[in-house]
């Protein structure tokens, strides 16, 4: 009872520590369309921090959805498919020291609420406490309609 009891308590502070700490920065102020082989230059007005190694370029392709694809099965089926593992990357540039580091889709789709969400992420996690404010996203498949957010969270 009293390893559950810990075990709720530190489930609870992690609850409240990312509401209250973490980052969700958006990049793109209006939806975007991207070409297959072209490259997207987003500029940051605050530095964008890494606060967990998992920080991650989020990209919301809820607008790519087909039509005819209604269930979660056949959702994932979809962004395994047309989606590969790392067609899509992004560089992420610290332009005050030339410090640049590079995220990619490692593939998988995730389902948030209704929202379908790709994660370019570095597969060893980013060095905590890095900034930049600068991100050129590539992509190897057409994006149509996606938006663009920075997310890290401090744990």
């Amino acid at each position: 009872m009293l390893e559950f009891l810990l075990d709720l308590l530190k489930l609870l502070k992690f609850v409240i520590v990312v509401t209250f700490t973490g980052s969700l920065v958006t990049l793109t102020s209006s939806p975007v369309d991207m070409k297959a082989g072209s490259r997207l230059e987003l500029e940051s007005e605050k530095p964008l921090k890494v606060l967990t190694p998992g920080a991650s370029v989020r990209i919301d392709v809820t607008s790519m959805r087909p039509a005819h694809i209604e269930s979660r099965e056949d959702t994932y089926k979809w962004g395994d498919d047309f989606f590969g593992k790392h067609s899509i990357s992004a560089t992420l540039l610290n332009t005050s020291n030339g410090h640049t580091t590079t995220v990619s889709h490692l593939g998988g789709l995730a389902i948030v609420s209704n929202d379908l969400i790709l994660f370019l992420r570095k597969g060893e996690g980013l060095e905590r406490g890095e900034k930049y404010d600068k991100i050129i996203v590539e992509t190897d498949v057409e994006l149509h309609g996606v938006t663009m957010t920075w997310s890290s969270w401090r744990l």
